[in-house]
């Protein structure tokens, strides 16, 4: 199975360049629906601050890429830390796609959260949004660069939709033919 982790770290992607050594940039786009595997929410400072730490290791159980050669058997695993203050606040985090057969691609991760304060509002559980960029590859995804959005939704306290969208860009390959 694969697996995408993303971990949030101040990310600031911009236009993929194409260099000598690179292939044209290409539409990188997709949606997963990820469930919490860890979590935790600790407190900071006196109560009536409502201020917390919010650490969480999720899982994919679904990807759908709309663009590009992906693997249709592949899985992210994200790990988020999120300063939250009355609910709201910054977030960062990695994120790493693990196709099939062991290739990986790691993405870091930087935006903003809003959660409702009680944690059990019936119409939203909180939304999310911000900026990645591709940080390293391994085997097809090696030398991959590239950067972009994303949007989520929670579903419930332990449950979300991520949609994300930008580009990427290739190593040439060898003898520098598409």
């Amino acid at each position: 199975m694969s697996t995408l982790l993303f971990a949030m770290t101040g990310v600031v992607p911009g236009p993929a360049m194409c260099a000598d050594d690179s292939a044209p940039p290409e539409p990188f786009a997709g949606t997963a629906v990820f469930s919490t595997l860890q979590l935790r929410n600790e407190p900071i400072g006196a109560p009536e601050l409502d201020h917390i730490l919010r650490m969480s290791t999720d899982r994919s159980l679904t990807v759908e890429f709309r663009t590009g050669h992906f693997p249709r058997d592949c899985s992210i695993v994200r790990t988020v830390a999120c300063d939250l203050t009355r609910g709201g606040g910054e977030c960062h985090g990695y994120a790493v796609l693990e196709a099939q057969e062991g290739d990986r691609l790691m993405a870091k991760f930087s935006g903003g959260m809003k959660m409702p304060r009680d944690g059990v509002t019936s119409d939203s559980h909180g939304t999310f949004e911000g900026i990645w960029a591709f940080v390293q590859g391994t085997g097809r995804f090696a030398g991959v660069t590239g950067g972009g959005t994303y949007k989520g939704r929670y579903t419930s306290p332990v449950a979300y939709t991520l949609d994300w969208q930008g580009e990427m860009q290739r190593p040439r390959p060898a003898g520098g033919i598409d």
